[in-house]
């Protein structure tokens, strides 16, 4: 690899009990989006939190289905304008724009360690795209891997703690 060496991240995926292989810089990004739509209450949150959500939300802005009274343009809208994903984004739609770190780890690991350590994803559903995925009980020897091909790597806690912002079960 020519130039600095690509930064990832391995760790435990808590929305789909697999291993996660991300870029860092995108799964910093990735994991503000995430926490920043899941944990707002108002619109105001929104615009502090991330301008990728505040795009997003924009892009979805219809007054009736946000429950506003008023048919006011989405940028004269007040900080305190209530705000839930699950409203704002339609109960079938929200998740949908939810980066999934399967799908990313797909994605992202280089050809050959996926080969050797990749699952073929056997599970169905309505709107579910498959991915093949890592075992976490892999994990070492994937870093190793990894390691091998001269990526930077890191496996410990601050990895975890940013996957772990990927989990939007509690979304509301």
């Amino acid at each position: 690899m020519a130039g600095d060496p690509v930064r990832l991240i391995v760790a435990h995926d808590p929305m789909s009990e697999t291993l996660a292989v991300l870029e860092r810089e995108r799964a910093v990004d990735d994991a503000k989006f995430i926490r920043t739509l899941v944990d707002a209450h108002t619109l105001g949150h929104i615009r502090a939190g991330s301008q990728r959500a505040l795009d997003a939300v924009r892009e979805q802005y219809d007054p009736v289905a946000a429950d506003n009274e008023s048919d006011d343009d989405f940028d004269v809208l007040p900080d305190d304008t209530p705000f839930s994903v699950v409203t704002w984004f339609g109960y079938d739609y929200w998740h949908m724009v939810m980066p999934l770190a399967r799908l990313v780890t797909e994605e992202t690991v280089p050809p050959d360690v996926l080969r050797a350590f990749g699952q073929e994803d056997w599970s169905m559903g309505i709107d579910y795209e498959r991915a093949t995925w890592l075992q976490p009980q892999d994990s070492e020897a994937i870093v190793a891997a990894l390691r091998g091909l001269h990526y930077e790597v890191d496996d410990g806690p601050t990895a975890q703690a940013i996957l772990n912002d990927f989990d939007f079960s509690n979304a509301r």
